[in-house]
C-alpha cells in the first residue's frame, strides 16, 4: 500500500490519461490473503485503468 500512493499521486501531477496495470492472476485465497493492487489502483485512480493478465 505504501508505494501505491505514491504512483497515484504522480499520476495526477503528470496528468496521466490512461495507467495500465499488470495482474498476477492470483487464485481466490491468494487474492484474499495478499491483496490485489490492481483492484485497489482501479477503485482509487482518478483516470481510466487497463488491467492486462
Amino acid at each position: 500500500m505504501e508505494t501505491l500512493v505514491p504512483q497515484l499521486l504522480i499520476t495526477r501531477k503528470k496528468n496521466v490519461d490512461l495507467i495500465i496495470k499488470g495482474s498476477r492472476c492470483l487464485n481466490s485465497f491468494q487474492e484474499f490473503v495478499l491483496g490485489s493492487v490492481s483492484h485497489k489502483v482501479v477503485k482509487r485512480a482518478q483516470c481510466p485503468v487497463m488491467v492486462v493478465k
